[in-house]
């Protein structure tokens, strides 16, 4: 049964003393517990329980909530005492609440070392304290994409954790904080990757070069081209944007615990094959070798966007649907699902910065330099050209039999969900 604020402040009310400062943070953690939807609900800091009753009495059936306390000898940044008296204080209060609250006995430094559940709200109540900044950076990944992180009593320098907020908004790995009241602070956690999942031959670089647009003029991203996992471990206090053709099982995975996002862009796989011989001829021309061969590439290409598309709240853009006239609107369906607001003249001009006569002055500069590929805009001298991005070219530049043969490797399932019909056999 679904609890009200005004039952839950009912049993609060008995429990303990309610000035209006503890009703208000009271009502805001448990109106932060009602959205946790995802993942369980943890408090780091527990006293004699009234926060963690509060998201208790309003957290989702079914959603566990935890509360994490060693309850060592000390005292509070109010001189309060800490000891364990608190402990049995605690038990008791929540047997008489009738809540599901579970006591982790541990420091947090050692309770997150062993913290398997995806966290959805994390309620982080516990003071000053030295090394508090390194707590924060080992229980900030365990909070889901979306999910909240409440601090008590973070804009008053001389109380709680204001060093903590800090660190919060320096990463920008969090929405601007919301004052939720009672001294509780809220920010929504972005993702800590944006992996650019573009289909090769599919404008997926330029997909990348625009979100990587998009995120850092706002100020909370950076590119890194072709990243990995270890890379993304040793930056971990930024967005990082990574363009990523392959689906590797670190980066699913990241994605399936909300936290990493996926932008991706498809095409007629045909066309892609068509593309692919064409840059494959062009690499052999310029290296005197070919590194892989089209019929490979093609195959690769069609696994790891069906792996992709399996995973939840993914943004796809169909090529050809995407041309040039309509990429201003896409940066902004792009902004838009990562949570950002452009206007259409600011998606515009970011379009414009990538359009395909600067991008083909970018690709003048790689040949002029007598490169192959710029690392700094993920180009190669074959990427783009006047006519090689046209639709349908597989009509012209694929036998019928290697077009048959990559409809095979997409299946016919496949093609009609994203609008490519079969060809015609005679």
């Amino acid at each position: 049964m679904t609890t009200t604020w005004d039952q839950a402040y009912n049993i609060l009310y008995c429990l303990f003393d309610m000035p209006q400062p503890r009703v208000e943070k009271c009502k805001a953690l448990f109106k932060y517990a009602q959205g946790t939807h995802e993942g369980c609900i943890v408090e780091l800091g527990t006293y004699v329980g009234c926060g963690a009753i509060a998201m208790a009495l309003g957290a989702p059936e079914g959603t566990k909530v935890f509360t994490v306390d060693d309850y060592a000898q000390r005292k509070g940044w109010a001189k309060e005492p800490y000891d364990s008296d608190n402990e049995a204080i605690f038990h008791a209060n929540v047997g008489k609440a009738g809540v599901d609250v579970t006591l982790v006995k541990k420091p947090v430094q050692e309770a997150v070392k062993d913290w398997h559940h995806p966290i959805g709200l994390l309620h982080w109540d516990l003071g000053m304290f030295s090394g508090m900044i390194r707590d924060f950076w080992n229980w900030e990944p365990l909070l889901i994409k979306g999910g909240v992180l409440a601090m008590h009593d973070t804009f008053e320098r001389q109380l709680g954790s204001f060093e903590l907020e800090e660190e919060a908004v320096k990463t920008r790995r969090f929405r601007a904080p919301v004052h939720a009241g009672g001294g509780i602070w809220g920010f929504e956690k972005r993702p800590g990757v944006v992996f650019c999942a573009g289909m090769s031959r599919s404008g997926g670089t330029l997909q990348y070069l625009i979100t990587r647009e998009i995120l850092e003029r706002a100020g909370i991203g950076r590119g890194i081209g072709h990243g990995n996992q270890f890379q993304y471990q040793k930056d971990s206090r930024d967005v990082l944007i990574i363009k990523k053709e392959q689906a590797p099982t670190w980066a699913t995975d990241m994605v399936l615990e909300g936290a990493a996002d996926v932008v991706g862009i498809f095409r007629d796989p045909r066309d892609v094959a068509a593309s692919l011989v064409e840059f494959r001829e062009g690499e052999k021309e310029f290296k005197g070798f070919n590194v892989s061969d089209w019929r490979r590439d093609i195959a690769f290409a069609i696994n790891w966007q069906k792996e992709w598309e399996k995973l939840p709240d993914v943004y796809m853009t169909r090529y050809e649907n995407a041309r040039e006239q309509a990429w201003g609107f896409m940066a902004m369906d792009i902004a838009g699902h990562l949570g950002l607001k452009l206007t259409l003249i600011e998606a515009e001009d970011i379009a414009d910065t990538w359009s395909i006569p600067r991008t083909l002055e970018r690709i003048d500069e790689i040949k002029d330099e007598g490169l192959w590929f710029a690392r700094e805009w993920l180009l190669t001298r074959a990427h783009i050209g006047r006519g090689k991005g046209k639709v349908n070219r597989w009509e012209n530049d694929l036998t019928p039999e290697d077009a048959t043969w990559v409809e095979g490797l997409a299946g016919k399932e496949w093609m009609a969900a994203h609008g490519y019909r079969f060809a015609e056999v005679s």
